[in-house]
């Protein structure tokens, strides 16, 4: 049997730090990121943001997480070296996935209710873009590279394409019905696709 560790109500998205030595978990019903120290499976942190907290990224560094709140269309960043907030950033309507470029410059925010992307510079936690996108875009990553991010339009069917070079679309790929969340392969070549509504997963050949 496995471990099981209680966190927050309704928990919905996870990350790890990239030392391993901590996972980070939003825990939508009780507007709370859970910190588990993965050295013995126990939670050290509870650490309060906004209302509905859904997606959460870490930046390459392991310094900050960005924690997407569905409820309050804002983004909490929280500094991990003494688990605090310490910026609220307003992004678009219901915001969900998040994800972070290589580099640890920018973050990605895709923001499901008006379907667009919100593109935040993490030197300053400003957004410094919105790009229009699919409709209803739910799952968001980065090409390991850093030159495009991935977006999964759960209700339009397909996937927007940005260059992250000027922050435009340069394609749209249509997939199979309601893809929901998305990532890219290591090595680049690949990105892959869940779609909820058909029960399978895309592969999308680079």
């Amino acid at each position: 049997m496995g471990i099981y560790i209680n966190v927050g109500s309704d928990p919905r998205n996870i990350c790890a730090h990239p030392s391993n030595t901590y996972i980070y978990v939003t825990n939508n019903g009780s507007n709370t990121v859970s910190v588990i120290r993965t050295s013995n499976h126990s939670v050290i942190a509870t650490i309060s943001v906004g209302n509905g907290p859904y997606g959460i990224c870490i930046l390459p560094n392991g310094e900050y997480l960005y924690v997407s709140q569905m409820n309050t269309y804002t983004v909490s960043v929280i500094k991990t070296s003494d688990n605090t907030v310490i910026a609220t950033i307003p992004v678009g309507h219901s915001p969900r996935g998040v994800c972070a470029l290589p580099n640890g410059q920018y973050v990605y925010v895709a923001n499901a209710g008006d379907n667009t992307v919100s593109v935040i510079r993490t030197s300053d936690n400003a957004v410094v873009a919105t790009i229009p996108v699919g409709n209803y875009p739910m799952g968001i990553c980065a090409h390991p590279s850093g030159t495009y991010v991935y977006v999964a339009n759960t209700l339009s069917n397909n996937v927007s394409v940005i260059r992250t070079l000027d922050n435009t679309v340069v394609a749209t790929i249509s997939v199979s019905r309601g893809p929901w969340d998305i990532c890219a392969h290591p090595n680049g070549n690949y990105v892959y696709v869940t779609n909820s509504y058909d029960n399978n997963v895309e592969v999308i050949g680079y």
